[in-house]
Protein backbone atom coordinates (compact mmCIF):
# COMPACT_ATOMS: atom_id res chain seq x y z
CA UNK A 1 0.00 0.00 0.00
CA UNK A 2 1.43 3.37 -1.01
CA UNK A 3 -1.25 5.55 0.63
CA UNK A 4 -0.38 8.18 3.22
CA UNK A 5 -3.14 9.20 5.59
CA UNK A 6 -3.72 11.10 8.81
CA UNK A 7 -6.99 11.23 10.73
CA UNK A 8 -7.61 13.37 13.82
CA UNK A 9 -10.74 13.33 15.98
CA UNK A 10 -11.97 15.79 18.59
CA UNK A 11 -14.87 14.43 20.63
CA UNK A 12 -14.96 17.30 23.11
CA UNK A 13 -14.92 20.71 21.41
CA UNK A 14 -15.95 23.38 23.89
CA UNK A 15 -17.27 26.85 23.13
CA UNK A 16 -15.64 28.33 20.01
CA UNK A 17 -15.90 31.99 19.04
CA UNK A 18 -16.57 33.24 15.52
CA UNK A 19 -13.43 33.51 13.34
CA UNK A 20 -11.50 31.00 15.47
CA UNK A 21 -9.56 28.06 14.09
CA UNK A 22 -11.02 24.73 15.18
CA UNK A 23 -8.85 22.30 17.18
CA UNK A 24 -8.34 18.99 15.39
CA UNK A 25 -8.06 16.80 18.50
CA UNK A 26 -5.90 13.71 18.72
CA UNK A 27 -4.46 11.46 16.04
CA UNK A 28 -6.75 8.45 15.66
CA UNK A 29 -5.14 6.96 12.57
CA UNK A 30 -1.92 7.61 10.69
CA UNK A 31 -0.09 5.45 8.23
CA UNK A 32 2.44 5.78 5.46
CA UNK A 33 4.97 3.83 3.45
CA UNK A 34 6.88 1.46 5.70
CA UNK A 35 5.62 3.21 8.84
CA UNK A 36 7.40 6.42 7.81
CA UNK A 37 5.25 9.53 8.49
CA UNK A 38 7.18 12.64 7.41
CA UNK A 39 4.33 13.57 5.05
CA UNK A 40 2.29 15.04 7.92
CA UNK A 41 3.72 17.11 10.72
CA UNK A 42 1.60 17.60 13.83
CA UNK A 43 1.59 16.76 17.49
CA UNK A 44 -0.87 14.46 19.19
CA UNK A 45 -2.79 17.23 20.94
CA UNK A 46 -5.48 19.80 20.23
CA UNK A 47 -3.54 21.60 17.53
CA UNK A 48 -5.35 23.64 14.89
CA UNK A 49 -2.81 23.04 12.09
CA UNK A 50 -1.65 20.02 10.10
CA UNK A 51 1.39 20.54 7.88
CA UNK A 52 1.67 18.55 4.64
CA UNK A 53 5.33 18.14 3.78
CA UNK A 54 5.27 16.09 0.57
CA UNK A 55 4.25 16.94 -3.00
CA UNK A 56 1.09 15.51 -4.52
CA UNK A 57 -2.70 15.69 -4.49
CA UNK A 58 -4.50 15.34 -1.16
CA UNK A 59 -8.17 14.69 -0.43
CA UNK A 60 -9.25 16.55 2.70
CA UNK A 61 -12.53 15.76 4.45
CA UNK A 62 -13.50 17.71 7.57
CA UNK A 63 -16.71 16.93 9.42
CA UNK A 64 -18.12 19.05 12.26
CA UNK A 65 -21.18 18.28 14.37
CA UNK A 66 -22.02 21.28 16.56
CA UNK A 67 -24.59 23.19 18.60
CA UNK A 68 -25.02 26.81 17.44
CA UNK A 69 -25.16 29.64 20.01
CA UNK A 70 -27.38 31.83 17.84
CA UNK A 71 -29.31 31.97 14.61
CA UNK A 72 -27.61 32.83 11.33
CA UNK A 73 -25.32 31.29 8.74
CA UNK A 74 -22.49 29.18 10.14
CA UNK A 75 -19.48 28.78 7.85
CA UNK A 76 -16.62 26.30 7.96
CA UNK A 77 -13.63 27.46 5.90
CA UNK A 78 -10.57 25.52 4.82
CA UNK A 79 -7.35 27.57 4.96
CA UNK A 80 -4.14 26.54 3.21
CA UNK A 81 -1.02 28.50 4.12
CA UNK A 82 -3.17 31.21 5.70
CA UNK A 83 -5.42 31.73 2.66
CA UNK A 84 -9.13 30.87 2.65
CA UNK A 85 -9.44 28.12 0.06
CA UNK A 86 -12.97 26.70 0.31
CA UNK A 87 -16.06 27.35 2.45
CA UNK A 88 -19.27 25.49 3.22
CA UNK A 89 -22.22 27.02 5.07
CA UNK A 90 -25.35 26.03 6.94
CA UNK A 91 -28.30 28.15 8.07
CA UNK A 92 -28.67 27.50 11.81
CA UNK A 93 -31.00 28.23 14.73
CA UNK A 94 -29.86 28.84 18.31
CA UNK A 95 -29.51 25.68 20.40
CA UNK A 96 -29.95 23.28 17.50
CA UNK A 97 -27.45 20.61 16.44
CA UNK A 98 -26.01 20.55 12.91
CA UNK A 99 -23.58 18.48 10.90
CA UNK A 100 -21.42 20.06 8.19
CA UNK A 101 -18.91 18.31 5.92
CA UNK A 102 -16.19 20.12 4.02
CA UNK A 103 -14.62 18.03 1.20
CA UNK A 104 -11.77 19.48 -0.86
CA UNK A 105 -8.70 18.42 -2.85
CA UNK A 106 -5.44 20.37 -2.68
CA UNK A 107 -2.21 20.12 -4.61
CA UNK A 108 1.15 20.50 -2.94
CA UNK A 109 3.81 21.33 -5.51
CA UNK A 110 7.32 19.93 -5.56
CA UNK A 111 9.96 22.05 -3.92
CA UNK A 112 12.26 23.92 -6.31
CA UNK A 113 10.01 23.65 -9.37
CA UNK A 114 8.44 26.34 -11.58
CA UNK A 115 5.05 25.98 -9.88
CA UNK A 116 3.62 28.11 -7.05
CA UNK A 117 5.51 27.77 -3.77
CA UNK A 118 3.26 26.01 -1.27
CA UNK A 119 5.44 23.25 0.13
CA UNK A 120 5.09 22.70 3.04
CA UNK A 121 1.34 23.39 3.19
CA UNK A 122 -0.38 24.29 6.47
CA UNK A 123 -4.02 23.16 6.70
CA UNK A 124 -6.48 24.82 9.10
CA UNK A 125 -10.27 25.02 9.46
CA UNK A 126 -11.99 28.20 10.67
CA UNK A 127 -15.46 28.73 12.13
CA UNK A 128 -17.38 31.77 10.88
CA UNK A 129 -20.77 33.43 11.11
CA UNK A 130 -22.05 31.88 14.35
CA UNK A 131 -20.26 30.78 17.53
CA UNK A 132 -20.79 27.24 18.83
CA UNK A 133 -21.30 25.93 22.37
CA UNK A 134 -20.00 22.41 21.78
CA UNK A 135 -19.18 19.93 19.07
CA UNK A 136 -17.24 16.98 17.71
CA UNK A 137 -15.04 16.87 14.63
CA UNK A 138 -13.04 14.59 12.41
CA UNK A 139 -10.47 15.47 9.75
CA UNK A 140 -8.95 13.03 7.32
CA UNK A 141 -6.21 13.90 4.83
CA UNK A 142 -5.22 11.24 2.35
CA UNK A 143 -2.61 11.45 -0.38
CA UNK A 144 -3.82 10.24 -3.77
CA UNK A 145 -1.77 7.45 -5.24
Amino acid sequence: MNTKLIQMTNTNIGAIAVDSFLPFGTITRRFGVGGNYPTYITTNSNVDTITINDEGYYDITYNLSFVATGAGIATISLYTNGVETYTVSETVAAGSTYNVTLPYTVRVYAKNCNAPTNNPMNVQVQLGGVAITSGTSNIQIEKRV
